[in-house]
């Protein structure tokens, strides 16, 4: 990989790099309904009434949800018309981590700046959390919503690089695009640190469920994670996927690494020779998509108010 050796160009190093994340740490963490709802989730005596009731108070988080439960995208055949009924039928994990990526987004929404296109950068995400959740159905079906929000947070890590180290994030970009190196090796060269490093930092600050660190952390690595890495690899497709189509922000015009070791003891789709079969989760992801419009729109309310 070529790295710009410009003297003008600023390296981060990792110890800067952790500072840097620790002002958006000390930020206000999670929101006082979604932090309460992460704590009597934990607890298996928690009824559905007592969770409706949590999450009624806040009105807007409430109705967004509602809205996300009816979109066509979680294909429920009858109306929602109460959250008691959507948290029956979306499931605690899915409505946790979904409340998750609603309040993420709804938080830097505030805080944008022109270090890149930031609609381009949703569609990128929102790309990645339909082709995360499409390859979720064939590895981890059951963890098909959590896969969907840890496509749609996975860049969260670009964010607050852009936001909190302008400069420097900018000098990845101007790299990245020059020389078409590869996004995460140039961070790794310039910051010293990666998005994803970030993303797992701040993940954990808002006590996100570990599994969904994991997927953030790991995400270009799958590989590497610790323990359960189902959810990671279903990200790095959908990521390699979405670049493959050319949906959203991608400075350079390299195709990011893939790690098909990741895959070997997965169900995915093959071909006749027994590969990934890409065009196959290609065609379904620009399908997918389309189907997934209103559920994307919904979602991204907070995110076009902040545009405006």
């Amino acid at each position: 990989m070529h790295v710009n050796g410009n003297s003008n160009t600023m390296f981060l190093g990792e110890l800067q790099a952790k500072r840097i994340a620790q002002n958006v740490l000390n930020l206000p963490t999670l929101p006082t309904v979604i932090a309460k709802m992460m704590q009597i989730m934990d607890d298996p005596r928690t009824t559905v009434a007592q969770l409706s009731r949590l999450i009624s108070s806040d009105q807007v988080l409430s109705a967004k949800l509602l809205k996300l439960a009816n979109s066509a995208f979680y294909g429920i055949p009858r109306k929602v018309g109460t959250l008691e009924l959507a948290i029956v039928m979306l499931g605690f994990e899915s409505l946790k981590t979904l409340a998750l990526g609603v309040s993420v987004i709804d938080r830097f929404s505030d805080n944008w700046n022109d270090a890149f296109d930031y609609s381009e950068f949703w569609e990128h995400a929102f790309g990645c959390a339909v082709a995360s959740s499409m390859v979720a159905r064939d590895i981890c079906p059951d963890q098909k919503g959590e896969a969907f929000v840890a496509g749609l947070l996975h860049d969260i890590g670009k964010l607050i690089l852009s936001q909190f180290a302008k400069r420097h994030f900018s000098a990845v970009i101007k790299n990245v695009s020059e020389y078409n190196s590869d996004f995460f090796s140039a961070e790794k060269a310039i910051l010293g640190v990666a998005h994803a490093d970030i993303a797992a930092w701040f993940a954990d600050k808002w006590n996100f469920p570990r599994k969904l660190i994991n997927a953030l952390h790991y995400h270009h690595t799958p590989k590497y994670a610790q323990q359960d890495n189902q959810l990671a690899a279903c990200v790095h497709l959908g990521d390699y996927l979405v670049r493959l189509v050319g949906i959203g922000f991608c400075p350079g015009k390299n195709m990011p690494l893939f790690d098909d070791t990741a895959f070997e003891e997965k169900t995915v789709q093959r071909d006749a020779i027994g590969q990934i079969d890409f065009q196959y989760y290609s065609e379904k992801l620009l399908v997918g998509v389309e189907e997934s419009d209103s559920f994307l729109k919904i979602i991204a309310r907070g995110i076009n108010h902040a545009m405006d």
